[in-house]
């Protein structure tokens, strides 16, 4: 650009094509920011699914073992009745 504006080269045309460049790009900035936090929540639905899956699996296996142990405590002192 010359000091006086003379030699400006840029018409409108050309600035409205920069102008719709400029918003495409930050229509894909913030597309690409909506999709990473809609990918961040769906994997934090995830974890709080799997964290809830695990808990209720540890609490069957603890019930199990519960289970177990008891019997075996059970079959002991039966044993050490008869002895």
């Amino acid at each position: 650009m010359n000091l006086f504006g003379f030699g400006n080269k840029n018409t409108q045309g050309e600035q409205l094509k920069k102008l719709v460049k400029e918003r495409q790009k930050k229509e894909k900035e913030l597309n690409k920011k909506w999709s990473d936090k809609a990918k961040l929540k769906y994997s934090q639905e995830n974890l709080k699914t799997a964290r809830k899956t695990m808990e209720s699996e540890a609490m069957t296996i603890d019930s199990l073992e519960y289970e177990k142990l008891t019997q075996e405590l059970k079959a002991r002192l039966e044993k050490s009745k008869f002895n």
